[in-house]
């Protein structure tokens, strides 16, 4: 009961520090400032395909070795499990994450330097708006959360879900309380980036706290090898997979955002961001109930208990698809009077557009659901085809364009029609066939 109430706490705090700023900043940033944020946002996106699958990867793994498991498989669970706690191969694991994510966090430096240099920069120009030090606060924001994912790969690992919750509130409380003051003070953007830099450190510091508090450490001994890099080499195939599916999903959605704004005037691309944004929200709410059981899962994977696993992920299935449905609905009759009630100098698309953004999201949040379940058993088999239909939507959204089809209902169909054809169905019937191959 806990671990639930930080879970919607920081979900809470999570719709918080974005529903709660976006009136301040519908009210005072203009059109063109506020589409550029929306840029902002969606970079800070790529923290999810940055991080490449080791996230979810690093705390299965966790899971597996805190039930007892002896040895890390590149594919499917460990065949040696015993009662006591394998205290090597857990730090093996941990110092393999610590320097897979301070080469990860070092190379992605080098791609938001030359998204400013060769997107940004133009993007911002078209306006008239200089927003290099916005964007190099910001950078280093994302650079701190790249750092901060080995922790939370420790928190889902060890099972102490409440340490993540509650670091994510506390930081995402200092986010908007320093977002909203700077922005009454008429900092524009550089609100949000002061405010994202602060966070970031506000959550470093959280979980470090966190940790030692927990002695999270407690299992963690001091290596005298490098034997962590062979853990790396058995992690990394799966994790890629992992992470190729991030890129596929960002493909498929956030790159929709960076097209519209090159294509689209700003209030177009502003409407299609903000709505965008809010369904991606309304999306991490619903399935709240799967991530803070996924380390439940995947224990009961490895444990052998079909039955309490596929109960569980029958509960996930129903509390995820039923909160989606009643935010969303929620969303497209409140939203237009709420907007008007604020003055904001963007609005919403029309509610045709958002009735797309709904069975898009729908989609979303059912095949997540199900990969969740498919990845409990540490095979990964979504890399290819979620590639593929992100760079489908990429290259069709890109060509109509192109061909002058300049509408915000364009990449809407696109990831409609893409998806459609496989994604859409696929992992539903998989997770079905799973289901029957267990039992």
């Amino acid at each position: 009961m806990k671990t639930l109430f930080w879970g919607y706490f920081s979900r809470f705090t999570s719709i918080a520090s974005s529903l709660i700023i976006m009136p301040f900043a519908l009210h005072n940033f203009s059109a063109e400032e506020f589409n550029i944020w929306m840029l902002f946002v969606a970079f800070f996106g790529l923290i999810v395909v940055f991080d490449f699958g080791l996230t979810p990867a690093l705390s299965r793994h966790y899971n597996y070795i805190l039930a007892g498991a002896q040895t890390i498989e590149k594919e499917g669970i460990s065949k040696v499990v015993k009662k006591e706690i394998n205290k090597k191969l857990f730090s093996q694991l941990y110092y393999s994450s610590r320097m897979i994510f301070n080469i990860i966090t070092f190379l992605a430096a080098g791609i938001l330097f030359f998204s400013y240099i060769f997107y940004l920069k133009d993007i911002a120009a078209k306006s008239n708006i200089n927003i290099a030090i916005e964007w190099l606060l910001y950078s280093l924001s994302i650079l701190i959360s790249l750092i901060c994912l080995s922790y939370n790969a420790l928190f889902f690992g060890t099972n102490n879900i409440n340490s993540i919750y509650k670091t994510c509130s506390i930081s995402n409380i200092s986010f908007f309380v320093i977002a909203i003051l700077l922005i009454m003070a008429d900092y524009g953007l550089l609100s949000i980036a002061i405010a994202r830099l602060i966070s970031a450190a506000a959550y470093f510091i959280q979980a470090r706290i966190e940790i030692y508090n927990n002695k999270i450490f407690e299992n963690l001994t001091t290596l005298k090898d490098n034997s962590y890099i062979d853990i790396t080499k058995k992690i990394f195939p799966n994790a890629s997979k992992i992470g190729g599916v991030s890129l596929g999903n960002f493909l498929s959605t956030k790159i929709s955002i960076l097209l519209v704004a090159n294509y689209l005037p700003p209030n177009i691309s502003g409407s299609y961001s903000l709505a965008l944004n809010i369904f991606s929200v309304i999306i991490s709410l619903s399935l709240l109930y799967m991530s803070i059981n996924t380390p439940n899962l995947n224990k009961l994977y490895q444990l052998g208990d079909v039955k309490s696993a596929i109960s569980l992920q029958n509960k996930i299935y129903i509390y995820s698809i039923a909160l989606f449905v009643l935010g969303s609905l929620s969303f497209i009759v409140l939203a237009p009077f709420l907007l008007k009630l604020i003055g904001s100098n963007v609005e919403l698309p029309a509610v045709i557009i958002l009735l797309i953004f709904t069975i898009n999201s729908l989609f979303e949040c059912i095949r997540t659901i199900s990969m969740n379940f498919i990845s409990c058993s540490n095979y990964i088999p979504f890399l290819k085809t979620t590639i593929t239909t992100g760079i489908l939507i990429t290259l069709s959204t890109f060509i109509m364009f192109e061909l002058n089809n300049t509408s915000i209902m364009t990449p809407l169909l696109c990831i409609l029609i893409a998806n459609s054809i496989y994604n859409n169905w696929i992992w539903v019937y998989c997770e079905y066939k799973e289901r029957h191959k267990l039992l």
